[in-house]
């Protein structure tokens, strides 16, 4: 569609206005960056959590009237962050995309073959393990990312596609925390007609924002100058979109990823804040008189005595108790957080005393990290999908000979990462195999970094033990 068709008859303004008509609101970017940001937090806040005024003793007069107050002196506090946000998103985007993703598809023909080779061959040249990652931690981080795919002509042809061409197929991320707002456009039927984007250009003395649409069948791009007389947008840009589909994927979820987890992160820097604050009043030794002491004797002597009248008493002041119930707290909020998350708690002390697991202890205690891979999958196979359909459009448009397998399905398989138990699953494909080996010799020095020198210098080693075996003396 043109992009004059989204409001017939009107004005840029008018189109924009209604390009611009989001079915939900765009991302707080400084709300979702002070969460990530340790400094941003409510704890390093002075005006949420203020430092402490510290007043001398009074000066008073023989009658014990207080003649001066004396000036307060500001002591800062303790202030504590975690940056369970962050931890937690990582944890979330290597489990999804630790692995690869695969390709799942049924290629019979030669061509079927060269297509497939072809959008593996863009994939490599894109590093796709990593822009999914990107991606990932954009929608977990910012709540939506995009990523634009367009050919880039060369001056001289390769055949790193498997055929002859000028052209590479580049990708761009589109992500709120970059500065760009994303607006995509749905029609009665929630299929995406439209995309969107708004970003800004500065310059000395000059900042001009500019709204790109993108339909299938066209690029157009606006412009609004801080220099300009009467503020509106004039066009810019435009071009045809050559695949006929909108050149964009665009990914979302309904939240942050650590939205339900918030307020436990904010009792977590208060507490540990306020605990430090107790630490640094308590550390030193405080004792308590009871009745009038005469003398403390001198400082640095390593023989003190106190001497105090009859009846008198001092004793160390000592905290028994409390700290327990800080950490009954402070653990259950830890572990509740890892909880609602999903979030498999891997640091070195939880793990040091489990010893070797089986794979199958090792899924189950995985598995609610792997459950959470599962839901997600209802946003990224969908977002992948898309991916290898412009894809392999392009591919189309580089050569005609791909038209004729242009609707071959492709799905993309999500593996969460796990870590692998190599012995097990040797002994799963022996079971397989009869109790027979499942791969030869040469293979499996191979697999462990290996090669055929190896092997014949194995097999050498291997003879002459024979042969000392066979001339041994025995009695």
């Amino acid at each position: 569609m043109k992009v004059e068709e989204i409001a017939p008859g009107a004005g840029i303004d008018t189109i924009i206005n209604n390009l611009k008509l989001r079915p939900y609101p765009l991302p707080d970017v400084s709300k979702f960056e002070k969460r990530l940001d340790v400094l941003g937090h409510d704890v390093f806040n002075t005006a949420k959590r203020e430092d402490k005024t510290i007043y001398p003793d009074p000066v008073k007069d023989a009658a014990g009237n207080i003649t001066s107050k004396g000036e307060g002196k500001t002591e800062k506090v303790n202030r504590i962050g975690f940056a369970l946000q962050k931890l937690v998103i990582k944890r979330a985007v290597s489990f999804l995309f630790g692995n690869r993703v695969v390709l799942d598809y049924n290629a019979e023909t030669d061509e079927e073959k060269a297509l497939i080779e072809c959008l593996e061959e863009m994939l490599e040249d894109n590093k796709e393990e990593f822009l999914n990652k990107q991606i990932a931690r954009k929608i977990f981080s910012f709540t939506e990312a995009a990523e634009y795919w367009f050919p880039v002509q060369g001056e001289e042809s390769h055949e790193e596609y498997g055929f002859s061409t000028k052209f590479k197929l580049r990708c761009k991320i589109f992500s709120p925390d970059k500065g760009d707002k994303l607006y995509p456009y749905f029609d009665e039927h929630e299929n995406l007609v439209a995309f969107s984007r708004e970003f800004k250009i500065k310059k000395p003395n000059l900042e001009t924002i500019y709204f790109e649409t993108y339909t299938d069948e066209e690029l157009v791009r606006w412009k609004q100058s801080s220099l300009s007389i009467t503020g509106g947008w004039i066009e810019d840009h435009r071009e045809p979109i050559a695949i006929k589909k909108i050149p964009i994927v665009y990914g979302r979820q309904d939240e942050m990823e650590t939205e339900d987890i918030e307020s436990i992160i904010n009792r977590l820097e208060k507490m540990f804040s306020n605990l430090g604050d107790t630490n640094d009043y308590h550390s030193a030794p405080k004792i308590f008189v009871n009745g009038r002491i005469l003398s403390f004797g001198s400082k640095g002597s390593s023989n003190t005595v106190i001497q105090g009248e009859k009846d008198a008493k001092a004793e160390y002041l000592s905290w028994d108790h409390a700290p327990e119930s800080f950490l009954v707290e402070a653990n259950n909020l830890i572990k509740m957080a890892y909880t609602i998350t999903q979030t498999p708690d891997i640091s070195f002390d939880s793990v040091k005393g489990i010893g070797a697991l089986s794979g199958i202890a090792l899924k189950l205690m995985f598995l609610d990290a792997h459950l959470k891979v599962k839901d997600k999958e209802e946003i990224f196979i969908p977002y992948l999908q898309r991916r290898y359909k412009i894809m392999r459009a392009y591919a189309t448009e580089m050569k005609n000979g791909f038209k004729t397998v242009a609707k071959m399905k492709i799905k993309p398989v999500i593996e969460p990462y796990m870590i692998a138990d190599e012995l097990m699953q040797a002994q799963v494909l022996q079971t397989a195999n009869g109790g027979k080996p499942f791969m030869s010799q040469l293979e499996s020095v191979k697999a462990y970094g290996g090669n055929q020198e190896d092997y014949d210098k194995i097999k050498e080693e291997k003879k002459e033990d024979s042969l000392v075996n066979t001339f041994e003396t025995t009695y």
